[in-house]
């Protein structure tokens, strides 16, 4: 199982230099791949204003949108759907949520947003069981 997670850094091109003159960033099959993961495959998306890092093809976030230094996506109900054992971090709080995105801003101002699988009104009540 993949998790369904992307993570962007507003970059000058410094980091992407670095990262390839340290071979921690391969082309294979002409996509940029980073190395240093070796629980499952990351790819790497550079733009004119930072990179983009990605565990699916299809990032969750889309690079030309993001206007902030860090931005963060991770899809917890899709992770959640398989037993990992040992390493599964799932625990009651965890399955009510949907989806975790976070950014840091240019102004640096944190902005974190859960979003939840149950939306009902008894939420809360579940939540504090």
């Amino acid at each position: 199982m993949i998790p369904d997670a992307s993570l962007y850094l507003r970059d000058s091109g410094f980091t992407y230099k670095y990262l390839t003159s340290k071979k921690a960033i391969k082309i294979i099959n002409s996509k940029s791949i980073f190395a240093l993961n070796p629980l499952f495959t990351t790819f790497i998306k550079k733009d004119s204003t930072g990179l983009l890092f990605h565990t699916l093809k299809e990032s969750l976030l889309n690079s030309r949108k993001i206007k902030n230094k860090f931005a963060l996506s991770f899809n917890v109900a899709s992770y959640n759907k398989f037993d990992r054992g040992v390493y599964n971090i799932s625990n009651e709080q965890f399955r009510l949520i949907e989806k975790i995105e976070g950014v840091i801003t240019n102004e640096n101002k944190v902005k974190v947003k859960v979003s939840l699988l149950n939306k009902d009104q008894n939420f809360a009540f579940q939540f504090l069981n």
